[in-house]
Protein backbone atom coordinates (compact mmCIF):
# COMPACT_ATOMS: atom_id res chain seq x y z
CA UNK A 1 0.00 0.00 0.00
CA UNK A 2 1.40 3.45 -1.13
CA UNK A 3 -0.13 6.09 1.34
CA UNK A 4 0.68 9.85 1.77
CA UNK A 5 0.44 11.78 4.66
CA UNK A 6 1.79 15.43 4.90
CA UNK A 7 1.55 18.08 8.13
CA UNK A 8 1.90 21.67 8.00
CA UNK A 9 2.61 23.48 10.88
CA UNK A 10 1.20 26.79 12.04
CA UNK A 11 2.99 27.75 15.47
CA UNK A 12 1.52 31.16 16.68
CA UNK A 13 -0.41 31.52 13.51
CA UNK A 14 -3.57 32.85 16.00
CA UNK A 15 -1.41 35.88 16.09
CA UNK A 16 -2.56 36.42 13.04
CA UNK A 17 -6.13 36.45 13.48
CA UNK A 18 -7.90 39.45 13.93
CA UNK A 19 -10.78 39.71 16.79
CA UNK A 20 -14.23 41.10 15.64
CA UNK A 21 -14.47 45.28 16.89
CA UNK A 22 -16.95 44.22 19.60
CA UNK A 23 -14.86 41.40 21.27
CA UNK A 24 -11.69 44.09 21.76
CA UNK A 25 -12.76 45.69 24.76
CA UNK A 26 -12.48 42.08 26.39
CA UNK A 27 -8.70 42.29 25.52
CA UNK A 28 -8.29 45.58 26.82
CA UNK A 29 -5.24 45.63 28.87
CA UNK A 30 -4.08 48.55 31.64
CA UNK A 31 -1.06 50.30 30.72
CA UNK A 32 1.15 52.98 32.66
CA UNK A 33 -0.36 56.20 30.61
CA UNK A 34 -3.78 54.35 28.82
CA UNK A 35 -5.47 51.78 28.57
CA UNK A 36 -4.89 49.36 25.10
CA UNK A 37 -6.68 47.17 23.52
CA UNK A 38 -5.26 44.00 21.32
CA UNK A 39 -6.65 43.43 17.72
CA UNK A 40 -5.16 40.13 17.49
CA UNK A 41 -5.50 37.19 18.89
CA UNK A 42 -2.87 36.78 21.83
CA UNK A 43 -0.95 34.31 23.75
CA UNK A 44 -2.66 33.64 27.09
CA UNK A 45 -6.55 34.08 26.75
CA UNK A 46 -7.88 31.04 27.55
CA UNK A 47 -10.58 31.26 24.74
CA UNK A 48 -8.22 31.44 21.75
CA UNK A 49 -7.38 27.85 21.33
CA UNK A 50 -11.30 28.00 20.91
CA UNK A 51 -11.77 30.35 18.88
CA UNK A 52 -8.51 29.91 16.34
CA UNK A 53 -10.04 25.58 16.07
CA UNK A 54 -13.51 27.17 15.07
CA UNK A 55 -11.95 29.38 12.42
CA UNK A 56 -9.85 26.69 10.79
CA UNK A 57 -12.48 23.91 11.15
CA UNK A 58 -14.20 26.60 8.96
CA UNK A 59 -11.52 27.02 6.50
CA UNK A 60 -11.20 23.97 6.00
CA UNK A 61 -14.08 22.09 6.24
CA UNK A 62 -14.98 19.98 2.73
CA UNK A 63 -11.08 19.41 1.91
CA UNK A 64 -11.15 15.60 1.82
CA UNK A 65 -8.84 13.72 4.49
CA UNK A 66 -7.77 17.29 6.16
CA UNK A 67 -7.84 17.25 9.75
CA UNK A 68 -6.82 20.74 11.97
CA UNK A 69 -5.27 20.71 15.48
CA UNK A 70 -4.15 23.61 17.41
CA UNK A 71 -1.44 24.46 15.09
CA UNK A 72 -1.02 21.53 12.80
CA UNK A 73 -3.24 20.57 9.73
CA UNK A 74 -2.79 17.40 8.72
CA UNK A 75 -4.30 15.52 5.22
CA UNK A 76 -3.93 11.76 4.31
CA UNK A 77 -4.42 10.51 0.52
Amino acid sequence: MNEKFSKLGLAQAYLQMEMEEGLRVFLTINLEKDLFQYIWLVFGVASTPVAWQRAMDKILQGIPSCRFYLDDITRER
